[in-house]
């Protein structure tokens, strides 16, 4: 996720692997938010590669 700096996730299935993404990257757009930073484009961040 390069939009986000530090963010990755790994999981048993891809399923899982995209759960885990999906905690990670909300949970670092509201520790942006939390501290008044600019939050990226938030249609790339949820865009799955095939």
């Amino acid at each position: 996720m390069p939009e986000l700096l530090g963010v990755l996730a790994y999981g048993s299935t891809r399923e899982v692997a995209l759960l885990q993404a999906l905690a990670l990257v909300l949970r670092g757009i509201t520790e942006r938010l939390e501290h008044g930073e600019a939050v990226p484009e938030l249609t790339a961040l949820f865009a799955v590669a095939a």
